[in-house]
């Protein structure tokens, strides 16, 4: 994402950015963020060829591997910054462009693998439905298909003489300029802000159907709570399916959380930058250096997670869950059970 500025420091004439000493320290933290968040993705890609097995087995292992790789996009994006800071200037030029690029695909990817990602979990824990490794592997064909063509269409098809350079000086480093606000709008920030949103609303699902909260009965669906007392009313409705996927659908429901958490501060300050606030440098840097950390919190969500990760996968079936009478004394959590007699005399 672009900074929130004060642009004091903007050659007019060039768009090319000057950097003072503070500016220089400031980027320099990004710049640890990204090294922090591109070890951490790497060291789980080294884990990953040395004991393959531990995403292999997953059905959503395509979609992971492509987020984790777009987070390291995101990390490299930010690592060029150590040229800007050398040269204490911004420039125009072909490591600018490339800079901007990579950038966008890192963002924009993260955000279409995260929202895969969810889909995904959703069709095998709350729809009980799954589909081949072929099919998976189509999407993350066409994920990433897409990914290129929203970060190419920019400066193949979109980019003017009379705006100038797609990729160039925006603010403290290289993005999509401020002469195309609409793309910086739709070709960015809408994928974030539509990601992050559903995958919420995914993952809130899923977590109160396998908890038994989200009910499908024969009047159609209900959403029903319980005091903590009487939570065994929820647990004797679940299926041995859902009662294995318990604490893994609660992990789950972080990594929408952390997107989120990261995202939301540099969304804050981009909507004062658009409504004519002013955001401060060091503003702009905190929230920064935390939407870069996203690789970080994706590798430590994912050593969290990884003993519960390919169990529950290979639990779900395409078996339908069981609908529910709510006028029964099931619905309440009382199932009636009769003694089969014995076939054999005796006393």
């Amino acid at each position: 994402m672009a900074p929130s500025n004060s642009y004091e420091l903007l050659n007019r004439a060039t768009q090319d950015v000057n950097y003072d000493t503070p500016h220089a320290h400031g980027v320099i933290a990004l710049v640890v963020a990204g090294f922090l968040s591109a070890l951490a993705v790497l060291s789980v890609f080294m884990g990953m060829l040395v004991s393959p097995s531990v995403l292999s087995k997953t059905h959503f292992m395509p979609y992971f591997v492509s987020l984790l790789g777009a987070n390291l996009l995101q990390s490299v994006g930010v690592i060029l910054n150590v040229k800007w800071v050398i040269d204490l200037a911004v420039e125009e030029n072909t490591i600018c462009s490339v800079q901007g690029f990579i950038k966008q695909a890192g963002n924009v990817g993260t955000a279409v693998w995260s929202l895969a990602i969810a889909v995904c979990v959703f069709r095998l824990m709350f729809l009980r439905t799954a589909t081949s490794m072929a099919v998976n592997y189509l999407v993350f064909a066409f994920g990433w298909l897409l990914v290129a063509f929203i970060v190419a269409i920019g400066p193949l098809a979109i980019q003017t003489p009379t705006k100038g350079a797609y990729f160039g000086p925006s603010g403290y480093w290289c993005w999509i300029t401020d002469e195309y606000p609409l793309e910086q709008t739709y070709l960015e920030y809408f994928w974030e802000f539509m990601s992050a949103g559903i995958s919420l609303i995914l993952y809130a699902g899923i977590l109160l159907r396998v908890r038994g909260n989200l009910v499908h009965s024969k009047d159609g669906w209900r959403i029903r709570f319980v005091p903590s007392s009487e939570r065994w009313q929820l647990a004797i409705n679940r299926d041995w399916i859902d009662t294995s996927m318990m604490g893994f659908a609660a992990v789950l429901i972080w990594y929408p959380v952390s997107y989120i958490a990261l995202l939301v501060p540099i969304t804050i300050a981009r909507f004062i930058s658009f409504s004519g606030g002013s955001v401060t440098f060091s503003a702009t840097i905190f929230t920064d250096t935390l939407f870069n950390l996203q690789g970080l919190a994706n590798t430590i969500l994912l050593f969290s997670t990884r003993r519960l990760i390919g169990d529950p996968m290979s639990l779900v079936a395409p078996a339908p869950r069981e609908v529910v009478d709510m006028s029964s004394s099931r619905a309440v959590g009382i199932t009636p059970f009769t003694l089969t007699a014995s076939d054999t005399n005796g006393t």
